[in-house]
């Protein structure tokens, strides 16, 4: 099982993708957090357009939410409507 949460271009406005932004030194501390706190692998694709993140094992999208709401910075409400 794989557990997937994403924001594209389809789902939010360029100033919430703005937000919800992994700059490239980031993405490596972010999926090292991801397995800690999981406990299972974890892959990272961001573009300009796109932020997808998978993890290995099934999560509720809430925990998933609130991870990277907290990882990134954000407010969960805003990362919670959007994924």
């Amino acid at each position: 099982m794989i557990t997937s949460a994403g924001v594209s271009h389809h789902t939010a406005a360029l100033s919430v993708r703005e937000q919800l932004a992994v700059p490239d030194e980031a993405a490596t501390p972010l999926l090292k957090r991801a397995h800690a706190r999981f406990g299972r692998g974890a892959a990272l694709l961001t573009t300009c357009n796109r932020l997808e993140l998978y993890i290995g094992g099934e999560h509720a999208p809430a925990e998933v939410h609130g991870f990277l709401a907290e990882a990134l910075g954000a407010e969960p409400a805003v990362v919670a409507r959007h994924m």
